[in-house]
């Protein structure tokens, strides 16, 4: 059985979000670590609003690695 991958997303404000429920930031690496612990994939997507400032994407990034993954996937959308 092939879990989901973990989607985490940091919004305009922001907000982080790990599989669409908020997690406060200080909050996300054992969030993210207690996930990891009941799985042996640790892929991560990321996806960020083209708003955010890039220090708010570089921590949740230093989260996500500090925490585990293996492999983190960006998403991205095509400019309309």
């Amino acid at each position: 059985v092939v879990a989901q991958a973990i989607r985490q997303e940091v919004r305009r404000e922001g907000q982080v979000f790990v599989q669409n429920a908020e997690v406060p930031i200080d909050q996300l690496g054992a969030k993210l670590q207690a996930i990891f612990d009941t799985r042996e994939d640790r892929l991560v997507y990321l996806r960020a609003d083209a708003k955010v400032a890039y220090g708010t994407v570089a921590k949740a990034l230093a989260i996500l690695r500090g925490a585990g993954a293996t492999s983190i996937g960006m998403v991205t959308e095509p400019e309309a």
